[in-house]
Order: structure tokens, then C-alpha cells, then sequence
């Protein structure tokens, strides 16, 4: 609605109660008067500059300084310069967010997925091996060309099993990087490992007596932390880390067992290992260190592990071998399978998971136990052992 204003007209306006009214003038196109809830009263000329969509409110003066005539010739002059005012140019389309470089998607996916991993340090090891190769291209630039070269030249200078593990790392990066809408397809996806780096071969080398008795002396001339982690894992079995990382906080000495956090468990399950004399025995000969809760201070796996074999003539074996030897030597022992599998921290499948909640503990001890006592007969006997 348009009314013909006049100055008593404007003075007579109410306030409203909330927000603004607005009455357009009859008489000037364009020309409005807006009051506020306070009482306040300003004239406006209102219209679309060229090129504009909306329309411009342009602030002429307010009453009672301004009056309803001076108002219109105001209104006019500012409609007619609006109207000669240059068309504004289009607004410039939104700057393109810069390329996501492949070292900054790797830092995160690190971040995000590998840091709480047991294996973290490992995997950030590896990952930090590609950032080398790629971190200063944009990960949308990586093409599935680019990956097959890395994967054919790991396996010519590293082998299969090196590339095997790189194509795991690759396809979980990439993963990482499409499900966050960095990328819109991974570059390993159809990529078939077995015509690049072969199958993963499975380990079958069980130590043979000869060989037990020969890594044991030498462990035990080896001496240090790096021999007694030796002879423990050829005690229980257990995966080289959970002995390697042991804690002496995880060593319950008025339970006689270690307690292995499910934090430092390959399948992130707390593992339980009763204490042998034996085991025992090694543990208390170590020393204790001050404000330090390792029980084993050494990172050079690979350099000791050669010494280890210079000593003990054994060629041709990882230490994860002597894992198979002792789930080998158990069942020779006539240890049940399911007390051998729960000793190695093999848990259940299916509904025996389920439904059976015995911790195995005294069968897991006389399993142990009974382990000891063959492989001191193999090594040549409990005082020449120890």
C-alpha cells in the first residue's frame, strides 16, 4: 500500500511494537519512510542499481529535519544518480581451494589411524618412507600408473614381502584420503597384487632340537637384555613384542604372572602368562633401572638378531619361528589345542567365544610347564640352561 505523505502524516506514525514498518509515498516512486520501535523515522530511496539483483536502501535524511518535500526532491536526485551509477561487475567465482599435498593427507591419516595402532611406530616408519617419494604433490595428481611404479620398484629393490606391505599401507592411505572426499577414487583400487609382488608366502620353519639347543646357549652367551628376551620368548611362545615391550609394572610377582595390556595385544585383548620357575628365574636376574618401567632397553632387533645367529650356527630363521616351534613343541607334549592356542593368545571363534568364559589360567601354567621341562631336556638341562 502506498500512501501520499505529509509531514503531519510521518509525525503521526506509530511505533511498532517489534522490527520496522515501512510506508512507501504515493506521490515519489521509490521514496520510504521507516520507523523503528523506538520512534526513530528515516526516508529512504529505494531502487536496483543496474546490474544488481536486490535492491539499494539509500539513507536521504529523517524528520523533523528533513521534510516530506525536501524528502521526494532527495529521493529523486539519488534515484536518478543510482540509475547513471556503471553497472557492477559479476562477483569474481570463488578462488579454488589449493591442491591438498599427499604429505599433509598422509600427516593426518597417520594422526587419525595409525597412532593408536600397537604396530604405530612401525607403520609411521613405513608411511614416512612414501611421504619421501610424494609428499610435495597434490594427492589428487598420484595416478594409478604412480603406484604401480613404487610397487615394481620396491619389489626390484626390497622384494615381494616389502611390497606386499607397501600395498596394504598404499590402499589404507588412499582409503583414508576418498572416504574424507580428498580424492574421488583410490589409485590402488583394481590394482592385483599377486601379478605385482607375488602371494604372501606362509611361513612353515619349525627349530629343530639341534637348533633350539644352539639358539639357547647362544642367547645365553649373547647375555644382556637381548639374550634373556630370547630365551623367554623360546620359554612362552609369545610374539617378539610382547616380550621386547615388556613393562615391569605388567609382571605381578604375588600372582606369579605377567599381565600383558590389551593395549600391546596383536588382536587388542588383554593376555594373561603364568610365571614357570624358569621364567621366573631370568626376570629376577635382570636389573632395575631407576625411573624406568622397561624391563628391556635395546632397539637394534636386526643387528642383534645377527649376532645371534653368528653364534649360534642357526641360518635362515626370524624370531616369529620360534613362536611355531613352541605351539609345535606343545602339541608334542600332549598339551589339549585349546590350552596350546590360549598359551600363544589365540582366543576362540564363533560361540565358544561366546559362551566360554574360563580363563585357563592353571592349564595355561601346566602347559608352560610341562614346555620347560622339554625344552631343558633339549637344551641340555635346568642348571646348564640357566
Amino acid at each position: 500500500m502506498k500512501t501520499a505523505l505529509t509531514d503531519r502524516l510521518v509525525a503521526g506514525i506509530a511505533a511498532p511494537a517489534s522490527g520496522r514498518s515501512t510506508t512507501w509515498d504515493a506521490k515519489q516512486s521509490g521514496l520510504a519512510l521507516r520507523v523503528t520501535p523506538a520512534g526513530f523515522r528515516t526516508f529512504y530511496a529505494v531502487a536496483r542499481a543496474p546490474g544488481d539483483k536486490n535492491p539499494s536502501w539509500i539513507r536521504i535524511g529523517s524528520p523533523p529535519g528533513m521534510g516530506v518535500a525536501d524528502a521526494r526532491r532527495a529521493a529523486r536526485a539519488a534515484l536518478v544518480a543510482l540509475a547513471k551509477a556503471a553497472p557492477k561487475p559479476p562477483p569474481a567465482p570463488p578462488a579454488a581451494p589449493p591442491p591438498m599435498l599427499f604429505a599433509a593427507v598422509a600427516a593426518d591419516f597417520v594422526a587419525r589411524h595409525v597412532a593408536g595402532l600397537r604396530t604405530a611406530v612401525a607403520y609411521q616408519r613405513r608411511v614416512a618412507k612414501i611421504v619421501a617419494e610424494w609428499g610435495r604433490r597434490p594427492i589428487t595428481e598420484i595416478t594409478r600408473r604412480d603406484v604401480i611404479g613404487l610397487l615394481e620398484d620396491r619389489v626390484r629393490t626390497l622384494g615381494g614381502n616389502s611390497a606386499r606391505h607397501l600395498h596394504s599401507d598404499l590402499a589404507a592411505l588412499f582409503g583414508f584420503a576418498a572416504d574424507r572426499d580428498l580424492i574421488e577414487n583410490s589409485p590402488t583400487f583394481g590394482i592385483r597384487g599377486r601379478r605385482l609382488h607375488g602371494l604372501a608366502k606362509v611361513r612353515e620353519r619349525v627349530l629343530t632340537d639341534d637348533e633350539l639347543r644352539a639358539v639357547w646357549h647362544a642367547a645365553h652367551a649373547f647375555g644382556g637384555d637381548y639374550g634373556a628376551t630370547v630365551q623367554l620368548l623360546l620359554l612362552t611362545g609369545c610374539r617378539r613384542s610382547e616380550i621386547g615391550d615388556l613393562r615391569w609394572s605388567e609382571v605381578d610377582w604375588g600372582r606369579q604372572r605377567i599381565e600383558i595390556p590389551a593395549a600391546r595385544m596383536k588382536m587388542a585383548k588383554a593376555h594373561v602368562l603364568p610365571l614357570t620357575p624358569m621364567m621366573t628365574e631370568l626376570l629376577q636376574a635382570l636389573p632395575r633401572r631407576l625411573h624406568d618401567d622397561r624391563v628391556f632397553r635395546y632397539t637394534w632387533w636386526s643387528r642383534e638378531k645377527r649376532r645371534l645367529d653368528q653364534l649360534s650356527g642357526v641360518a635362515g630363521w626370524v624370531l616369529h619361528d620360534i613362536r611355531r616351534s613352541v605351539r609345535t613343541g606343545l602339541a608334542a607334549a600332549g598339551v589339549a589345542d585349546a590350552v596350546a592356542e590360549r598359551v600363544l593368545a589365540h582366543g576362540p571363534s564363533g560361540i565358544i567365544k561366546t559362551y566360554n568364559r574360563h580363563n585357563y589360567e592353571a592349564e595355561k601354567l601346566a602347559a608352560l610347564l610341562l614346555w620347560q621341562e622339554r625344552l631343558m631336556i633339549v637344551v641340555g638341562g635346568m642348571a646348564e640352561a640357566a
